[in-house]
């Protein structure tokens, strides 16, 4: 579960590559450290609803 949690960090930079994931898997690497509480997932618009064109 520490893991996955860990691969579904909101914060992309903080994600694991699939090379550590693989490594933790296989008890070759540690356990991430996961923060105490959940973090706050933060969204950008994709578009500018000013410049969106039919």
């Amino acid at each position: 579960m520490i893991v996955g949690l860990w691969c579904a960090h909101p914060d992309w930079s903080i994600r694991p590559s699939i090379r550590q994931v693989i490594q933790v898997l296989k008890f070759e690497g540690a356990l991430p450290n996961l923060p105490m509480k959940m973090p706050v997932a933060m969204y950008s618009a994709g578009l500018d609803a000013h410049n969106h064109q039919n």
